[in-house]
């Protein structure tokens, strides 16, 4: 049975980088919750499966490719399973990555306007939280672009 749960995970891994917890409920799902932890272990030790590294790229993936900011990619990756302190310590070389993302964000969706009322400055306010940065970032953002007169 280890061995139909160990070819289980690999297939399941060959098809998409998965966290610990992610690949442990799948092999729950399959009927292999007992030697589950025991084929982990196994990856685990192997190398094949590393919450820091995918934390690592998944952050990476998120600020550089998808413009969204660290509260957001913290919080998906607790879904996923991956400890915070993993989170912490990963998303932390990120910070300033995040910012610069945030710029370039801005100059290719705002760059040219004009925000001349305050209620568009609340709907880009509010679009940037939903996106995951944080109230200092986007503050510091509107200042270079010299819309925090409103």
């Amino acid at each position: 049975m280890i061995v139909k749960a160990r070819n289980y995970g690999a297939y399941c891994l060959g098809k998409k980088f998965l966290t610990e917890e992610e690949l442990y409920k799948k092999l729950c799902d399959k009927g292999y919750s007992e030697v589950a932890p025991e084929v982990l272990a196994e990856f685990t030790k192997a190398g094949i499966i590393d919450d820091k590294n995918y934390a690592y790229m998944y952050i990476s993936d998120g600020i550089n490719i998808k413009c969204k900011g660290l509260f957001r990619l913290r919080d998906e990756l607790i879904k996923k399973g991956v400890d915070k302190g993993i989170i912490d310590a990963v998303s932390a070389e990120f910070e300033e990555d995040c910012y610069n993302s945030l710029v370039s964000f801005m100059k290719a969706h705002y760059g040219d306007e004009k925000i001349s009322d305050r209620k568009t400055l609340d709907k880009i306010k509010a679009q940037l939280l939903r996106r995951g940065y944080s109230y200092g970032e986007i503050r510091r953002c509107f200042d270079e672009f010299d819309w925090s007169d409103f």
